[in-house]
């Protein structure tokens, strides 16, 4: 039997880019009509896992930042192989290998959580997969598309480190209300 092709799969609600540097860039103005000068630019540099995506630049960089957080992003993209992310672990932020391929069992509609359709046929002999390092490979178990029992490890050592400084308690919210007889509260 024929090992299956593998498409790497990303994390529904992935980020394009996990890392925004804002730079100041001096230039030396030259001008015979207005004068010779210092001036600045500024340049945000978009990254991916460490791989440059593309470039933006403005005037300053506050006003450059502020066009980002808008979503007013024009950038000058970089011309990669998109596949190069493949190696990496599939946890936005994470740069490092993933030395464990996992096959997604299941594909989930990401609103209301119902299997989607059999992607079977449109797949054919291929399966999606997706690969994480030791210390994101416990995926947990709150999301449907990206959760422990979704997956069936299909190559790497299968090795799992929790980091303690990763885990924090989820924000609880408390809400107490004060005596409502007509609820049944006293």
């Amino acid at each position: 039997m024929t090992e299956p092709k593998r498409k790497f799969s990303s994390i529904p609600g992935q980020q394009y880019y996990d890392e925004v540097t804002i730079r100041t860039i001096p230039r030396f103005k030259t001008s015979s009509a207005s004068g010779n000068e210092w001036r600045i630019k500024a340049e945000a540099i978009f990254r991916r896992k460490g791989v440059v995506l593309g470039t933006m630049t403005g005037s300053d960089a506050p006003s450059l930042a502020e066009q980002i957080r808008s979503g007013n992003i024009h950038w000058n993209t970089r011309a990669f192989d998109p596949h190069v992310f493949d190696s990496f672990c599939a946890q936005d932020g994470c740069s490092e290998p993933g030395i464990n391929t996992h096959r997604v069992l299941q594909t989930y509609c990401n609103s209301c959580a119902h299997p989607e359709r059999d992607m079977s046929p449109i797949l054919g002999d291929t399966v999606l997969v997706r690969s994480f390092c030791a210390r994101h490979s416990d995926r947990g178990d709150a999301s449907y598309n990206d959760r422990n029992e979704n997956y069936e490890l299909i190559e790497g050592p299968g090795t799992v480190t929790t980091v303690s400084s990763d885990v924090s308690p989820s924000e609880a919210i408390m809400v107490r209300v004060a005596g409502n007889p007509a609820l049944g509260i006293s």
